[in-house]
């Protein structure tokens, strides 16, 4: 009994200080701007990197840089209260400046005054007054009043839009689809054989025969990277850099080209739709990025990604991924493509309809054009090479 009132009375106790903490903290908060912005600072440094890391590691950076500013903040406050006080800094200079006046006049009086002509001093005093005229009103257009209430409109501008994007965040943390391995898989097609081991036709609404990274040409692979995502290796999901570009050439009306990478488009194909206007489009998006950061390069190397890319989508002809695709246009393996009809290959992720071969013959050309160009400009082959693909 002695114990459980022993640790009641404990217990009660640290409430008791828990609670003047928080209220003297309050105080400081109120009566302190420096205390309330340090907290303002703390609060987004934890959402930014729980968001981008782990609860942890906010914490750890909080603790950090919140004790690390409290501490300067309370070091000048004990210099202060250290310093002598307004009251005597002010009496001392009163005296430093009546003093400073005695012997200036002093000395005014012993040295014998200057005249000046009237002429000089009346356009010294014209030039002063035009001087006194802009001064003035860049006082009026700079005071102190109104910097203060812009630097404040900017501040609390800044403030609200990183609240908002936090919110937004945590919008679409709430709202994307659960992460579930099983849909990243796509089945193949059935396969009749007839008793001589002929193919005779296969079951299944996608035509869809898969390959491994390991089985594929590095031609195809370097000619996919180069199309679709130049940086896949060097991002963790996305790419910053190019889904800037892209944001603002839409802002701005230009066609800056897509800012999905691979393993965006991975999300999109197994989790999320392809609404690209309004709202949901931009919602979409953001799934896709959280996805592909949190989930997708979480759980499978980069290598895997590809496959998974390379073996789901629609590219023209019937054909479900580049292996039955090959086979639907060159009669062969993708193993065994060469550079002109692995380019033709990557083409057509973009626009299955619209590069098929078979229906338009012409586009899909200068697609397979464009392909070579991409892949020349990002060093995976020599003009030389590029010009006999084209030939081909």
């Amino acid at each position: 009994m002695k114990n459980k009132k022993e640790y009641k009375r404990y217990f009660k106790n640290f409430c008791k200080n828990v609670r003047k903490i928080a209220i003297n903290f309050a105080n400081d908060m109120k009566k302190d701007k420096v205390v309330s912005t340090i907290f303002i600072i703390n609060v987004l440094l934890f959402l930014m990197v729980t968001v981008f890391t782990n609860v942890l590691s906010g914490i750890i950076a909080v603790a950090l840089v919140g004790g690390f500013s409290f501490y300067i903040l309370g070091s000048k406050r004990h210099e202060k209260e250290n310093s002598p006080s307004k009251s005597n800094k002010k009496k001392s200079k009163s005296k430093s400046i009546n003093e400073k006046k005695k012997n200036d006049s002093i000395k005014v009086n012993k040295k014998s005054p200057k005249k000046s002509s009237g002429s000089k001093v009346k356009k010294k005093q014209n030039q002063s007054t035009s001087k006194n005229k802009v001064l003035v009103a860049f006082k009026k257009l700079f005071s102190k009043n109104k910097m203060r209430k812009f630097v404040a409109g900017i501040l609390i501008l800044g403030i609200s839009s990183i609240l908002l994007g936090f919110a937004f965040i945590g919008y679409i943390v709430a709202t994307a689809p659960a992460f579930d391995p099983e849909n990243m898989d796509r089945a193949e097609a059935s396969i009749l054989y007839d008793a001589d081991g002929e193919e005779i036709t296969r079951l299944g609404a996608e035509r869809r025969e898969k390959i491994t990274f390991d089985d594929m040409p590095d031609v195809l692979v370097d000619a996919i990277l180069a199309t679709e995502d130049s940086r896949f290796y060097q991002h963790n999901g996305i790419d910053l850099p190019r889904f800037t570009r892209a944001a603002v050439g839409q802002v701005m009306g230009r066609n800056a080209g897509g800012g999905s990478t691979l393993t965006m488009q991975v999300s999109k194909n197994n989790y999320t739709s392809v609404v690209s206007t309004g709202f949901e489009g931009i919602q979409r998006k953001f799934t896709d990025i959280y996805m592909s950061i949190f989930e997708i390069e979480r759980n499978y190397t980069k290598e895997e990604i590809i496959e998974f890319y390379i073996n789901q989508p629609y590219l023209g002809g019937g054909a479900y991924g580049v292996e039955q695709a090959s086979q639907t246009y060159f009669n062969k393996s993708a193993r065994d493509l060469n550079l002109s009809e692995a380019a033709l290959i990557a083409g057509l992720f973009q626009a299955p309809g619209a590069y098929d071969p078979y229906v338009n013959p012409e586009a899909a050309e200068a697609r397979r054009s464009t392909v070579l160009y991409l892949m020349q400009r990002h060093g995976y082959i020599t003009r030389e090479e590029r010009d006999l693909a084209n030939d081909i």
